[in-house]
């Protein structure tokens, strides 16, 4: 852990916005897929420019089957999801130092790794107007 923390001061210290993404995005690819709800799957984090990017597998489950939802219940889907992300992304110390660095963080849903059903995208702005 101690380690972690040096690493990332260091980073922050002498790296420039690409390279702490790019450091980032390498750290916690290790350890994916994670699911992370019932029928949400993160499968790969990407550094592009000053960008990192999530990518998510949204799966069918008997409970929420996403590719059958009407528009409005998409809709209502889409900003559950939008606020999870900007809770965890604002709350997290590591996130928000990205972010104060200009890198902006980029949630890609996508229906089985084939289909786009929306993106949320969070810059530090977004964090201030939530007030986290």
């Amino acid at each position: 852990m101690r380690l972690t923390i040096i690493f990332f001061t260091f980073i922050t210290l002498f790296a420039n916005s690409y390279e702490l993404a790019k450091n980032h995005a390498e750290i916690y690819k290790k350890a994916l897929p994670f699911r992370t709800t019932d029928n949400l799957i993160l499968t790969d984090i990407l550094a592009v420019g000053d960008s990192l990017i999530y990518r998510y597998s949204v799966n069918e489950t008997m409970k929420n089957p996403v590719l059958r939802f009407s528009d409005d219940e998409l809709e209502d889907y889409k900003k559950t999801l939008t606020k999870i992300a900007l809770k965890n992304s604002c709350k997290d110390k590591i996130v928000l130092n990205l972010l104060n660095n200009g890198i902006v963080i980029e949630h890609l849903f996508y229906f089985e790794l084939s289909k786009l059903l929306f993106e949320v995208h969070i810059n530090r702005q977004k964090c201030d107007e939530i007030g986290l």
